[in-house]
């Protein structure tokens, strides 16, 4: 009996130990997994303060130069970093005034599209679908799309202006040619914020060419060069001084262009001990420098 009685002991005393072992052993990974998320917590918030202080950085650049077509700015910090972009918007197509509010197709800006759809290797035909995809009716263009063809497809067609690119993969034969063009391809030509004319100060080249069939690959190098060396454009009639800029061809691109930039879009990247938190804008700045938050997001 006393064998069985100290072999019983022996099991309940390895069970308690066993019990103790496990709730220390779960105390322990609670501490931890609490640690680790306090510290994930704290990193997070100052890799997202970096990228603030980036972005307040730039913002102040900003007004020193609102013509440049990128400000690159970079801020080092203890155990840390912050970087920006700056890119200017104005030197786009901007896809949101292909229609007008009653519906009609910018003829203008339709060729423009065309003309830089073309230079990437894609097919204008979809611009329809694009047209129905922005206009407020329900009626369908030849080789576009309303909400009849959407539906089967359990999408909605949005009738209203597109909010991001990224929306281009649910209109209508853009979803056949786009996995082949990465939207990285696309925004340096494309944007949704703009004042709508080209703004020959930072359009870049494929732009400029895009603008009217007579503006060759030479003259559009020729504005660019004009650019770096003499400085900005302080009014299109100064195109006048490039050769193959003639006055007629002046008059035909002039309700396209400007010289102004008042939209701008930066990216602010914070990094604090291989975390990272990202800071995405957009910025309306006016005649008297006045900066205006259309967009934030930060992740």
């Amino acid at each position: 009996m006393k064998i069985k009685e100290q072999g019983a002991v022996l099991i309940f005393t390895i069970l308690i130990l066993s019990g103790l072992s496990f709730l220390i052993w779960r105390q322990i990974s609670l501490n931890t997994i609490s640690q680790l998320r306090a510290s994930f917590s704290y990193h997070k918030l100052q890799s997202l303060y970096y990228a603030k202080a980036s972005l307040n950085d730039s913002l102040k650049r900003l007004k020193t130069d609102p013509n440049s077509c990128f400000i690159k700015n970079t801020i080092n910090f203890l155990n840390g970093s912050g970087y920006s972009l700056i890119e200017n918007e104005d030197g786009k197509i901007n896809l949101n005034f292909l229609v007008n509010s009653e519906g009609v197709i910018n003829y203008h800006l339709e060729q423009l599209l065309k003309n830089i759809f073309t230079s990437l290797h894609l097919s204008p035909v979809f611009l329809n679908s694009l047209a129905d995809w922005i206009d407020e009716d329900n009626i369908s263009r030849k080789n576009g799309a309303e909400q009849v063809y959407y539906s089967s497809k359990n999408i909605r067609c949005k009738n209203s202006q597109l909010d991001s690119l990224g929306e281009l993969f649910l209109i209508k034969d853009y979803s056949q040619q786009l996995p082949k063009l990465e939207i990285k391809t696309l925004t340096p030509y494309l944007t949704l914020h703009s004042q709508g004319k080209i703004n020959i100060n930072t359009a870049p080249l494929l732009i400029l060419q895009a603008i009217s069939p007579k503006i060759s690959t030479k003259i559009a190098e020729r504005i660019i060069k004009h650019r770096r060396t003499n400085g900005y454009f302080l009014q299109v009639e100064d195109l006048l001084v490039i050769p193959g800029i003639e006055p007629s061809l002046l008059s035909q691109i002039k309700p396209l262009i400007t010289t102004e930039s008042n939209y701008f879009s930066i990216c602010a990247t914070g990094t604090y001990k291989k975390t990272e938190s990202l800071i995405q804008v957009i910025i309306h700045l006016d005649r008297d420098l006045n900066q205006k938050i259309l967009y934030y997001s930060e992740t």
